[in-house]
């Protein structure tokens, strides 16, 4: 009888791993779906970001020709102003100033690298969370979960008739919200009516690529396996030229300064998804920026130790 019951109790374990298993791949299989069918769809959206500071609108417009995606965000409150992006490289833009240029972080951002169908998702779980109404339609809700517990948490609801994305919220390890993008007007467009030619894109300096060979990690950072270096050298800020690094999972990505100390200095900030993390040590001053939580900086400085602690 003992005999039995351990091989039921065996049998049951496999069974529910087999089942978790299964669960877990069907839900990337939908959420590589979406991706699809958000990278090769064309049309234009009103998304409403909720966030710290209220709500804000943006129109966006996707396009796909010739098996390359260009998306427009374009802010609907105040100038217009916004980004342009072919592929997941980009633009900024301020038409009220006739400014074009290289593009910074923006909070947005993380809405095109998440369904871009080039992402390839490394460390995560993902999870069907059910289905609900989401702007009048049914959508099925799919959970991307960090295995480390230090990054951002996903939920995307898609539409169940398309599989277009209709909203996606951004939870903190703490489980708090921190930002939410929802989809509240969607139509075809003709794919032809880009904002930005290919040489506006190709128009704005790219920096050369470097050998990381030639780079070295900082071994006073405590950097997380699931990120490797892709970037580094040296920025101007004021009169000082500061060093920094900059990381990627694949997702987001993040750079750490490393600067002479000063005698001002704000600890953190964020704004959404965006964090900055500052910390002096016994010689330098270290910052760290990105899209990542601020509880992922600190363990990045974790081994860092101020004279101020």
């Amino acid at each position: 009888m003992k005999l039995l019951t351990i091989k039921a109790a065996f049998l049951f374990f496999i069974g529910t791993m087999f089942t978790n298993a299964f669960a877990t791949n069907s839900c990337f299989e939908h959420f590589y779906d979406v991706q699809k069918m958000y990278t090769t769809n064309n049309f234009d959206a009103t998304i409403a970001h909720t966030g710290s500071m209220g709500i804000n609108l943006y129109a966006l417009t996707h396009l796909y020709i010739n098996d390359t995606p260009y998306t427009t965000w374009k802010s609907l409150n105040g100038e217009l102003d916004g980004y342009a992006l072919k592929g997941l490289k980009g633009i900024d833009f301020n038409k009220d100033r006739q400014y074009v240029g290289a593009m910074l972080w923006h909070q947005s951002l993380i809405f095109d690298k998440i369904l871009h169908s080039q992402t390839i998702l490394k460390n995560y779980e993902c999870t069907l969370v059910g289905r609900t109404r989401i702007s009048g339609r049914k959508v099925l809700v799919s959970k991307l979960s960090p295995v480390d517990d230090a990054r951002y948490i996903y939920l995307i609801a898609s539409d169940d008739e398309t599989n277009l994305p209709v909203e996606l919220s951004v939870i903190s390890p703490t489980n708090a919200l921190i930002t939410k993008f929802t989809v509240t007007a969607m139509h075809s467009v003709n794919a032809k009516n880009r904002s930005f030619p290919d040489d506006v894109f190709d128009s704005i300096k790219k920096r050369p690529k470097k050998d990381l060979a030639f780079a070295e990690i900082w071994p006073e950072l405590t950097i997380p396996s699931y990120f490797s270096l892709c970037d580094y050298g040296v920025q101007k800020m004021g009169a000082e030229d500061v060093d920094y690094l900059t990381f990627t999972d694949g997702l987001v990505d993040f750079r750490v300064y490393k600067n002479s100390k000063t005698t001002v200095m704000i600890p953190s900030a964020t704004d959404g998804t965006i964090s900055v993390f500052r910390k002096k040590g016994q010689f330098f001053e270290y910052a760290v920026a990105g899209e990542i939580p601020l509880e992922m900086s600190k363990i990045i400085l974790s081994k860092i130790v101020s004279n101020e602690e």
